[in-house]
């Protein structure tokens, strides 16, 4: 409802003062949070030609190019945005998501870093950073924990430990609450290591709570309840008001699947440690303090690399991941290589 009182107020403005450009600026957004995108890029267009000094209608335009699978148009509006405002952290932020997307790994960095000189409290580039390093050919297992330290101290520092006390169930019939707080219960790559968790919990010892951050669902994710204990959706809550949410539900163990450090990531509310344990899939150590168990195997974290962890690893000897049988793979057929006398090769994987 008040968006669309926002929307009218604008217009009504905009019909008195057709040449004002930051209203055109601030429509744009409206319509951008409201995922109406091309009225947004029509508002951002328009305060462009108004006002071409302005960097923000540049840089929100190139997002909106960016996300529908303009590249070349999009990079044109960061660049623009850059050359008008050189200290506009933003987009670099956004170049850095940009080159990253290509491929270009170490321009990807370098950006998502200028990025954080100018403003070092961002959130989402220091995300992104992490993320990237990810893929990155001449990061070491040394400058990987070593940035992901530095992570940690800067996210412990703006968003110290909130809990210290909890209250302590002496019951021989109290079973572990052990939650899952994931942007991943629907159809997704690692909604699979969810099932597995799920389905495959001792619910004689374990009571199972799920925290659902995600921004759609599914059959999937009607699945995923009737394997839980208990569930709630937290996507709408704030991180404080999330972890007070946890903390007051009596949580033994809060468990991060490996969300990692995609957009989707809640690491602030570990950081607060709403739960007297808190343990990650993460792929390396996440460098947050209040986490206090990483599981991992001996293939992905050799143990001669152990003390490269913030995290207590705890080893499983078969592998990380476990995915439960697929029910939908499709009939086999046979390879295209008979026929056609040549092998065709397919991948995955992102470019980067």
């Amino acid at each position: 409802g008040h968006f669309e009182h926002a929307i009218r107020s604008y217009q009504i403005f905009l019909q008195k003062e057709p040449r004002y450009a930051t209203a055109y600026y601030n429509l744009g957004l409206i319509f951008q949070t409201l995922d109406r995108t091309l009225e947004a890029i029509q508002l951002y267009q328009q305060a462009i030609e108004l006002d071409p000094r302005d960097p923000r209608p540049h840089n929100n335009l190139g997002i909106l190019l960016f996300e529908n699978g303009y590249l070349e148009k999009s990079l044109y509006h960061y660049q623009m945005a850059q050359h008008i405002q050189p200290l506009f952290h933003e987009v670099y932020n956004n170049l850095g998501r940009y080159f990253h997307v290509l491929g270009q790994n170490n321009l990807a960095i370098e950006y998502f870093q200028k990025s954080l000189q100018i403003a070092p409290h961002q959130l989402k580039a220091w995300t992104h950073l992490l993320f990237s390093i990810q893929y990155d050919e001449n990061q070491t297992p040394d400058s990987i924990y070593q940035t992901h330290t530095q992570w940690g101290e800067f996210l412990t520092h703006h968003y110290p430990r909130k809990y210290n006390t909890y209250v302590e169930v002496k019951s021989s019939e109290h079973r572990l609450r052990v939650a899952y707080l994931s942007p991943d219960f629907h159809t997704h790559s690692a909604s699979y290591l969810l099932d597995t968790l799920l389905r495959e919990a001792n619910h004689d010892i374990f009571e199972i709570i799920c925290y659902s951050d995600a921004l759609q669902t599914d059959s999937q994710t009607e699945e995923f309840k009737q394997l839980a204990d208990e569930w709630s959706e937290v996507r709408s809550l704030t991180d404080a008001a999330l972890a007070e949410k946890i903390y007051r539900d009596r949580i033994d163990i809060l468990v991060d699947p490996g969300s990692g450090y995609a957009d989707k990531q809640r690491n602030i509310v570990f950081a607060y440690q709403p739960a007297p344990l808190q343990a990650t899939f993460y792929l390396t150590s996440t460098g947050i303090k209040t986490i206090q168990y990483r599981f991992t195997d001996p293939f992905l974290d050799p143990i001669s690399k152990s003390h490269l962890s913030s995290e207590k690893q705890l080893y499983l000897p078969e592998g990380l991941w476990s995915f439960f049988r697929f029910s939908d793979v499709p009939t086999y057929t046979p390879a295209p290589s008979i026929n056609k006398g040549i092998i065709t090769f397919a991948s995955f994987n992102a470019p980067s």
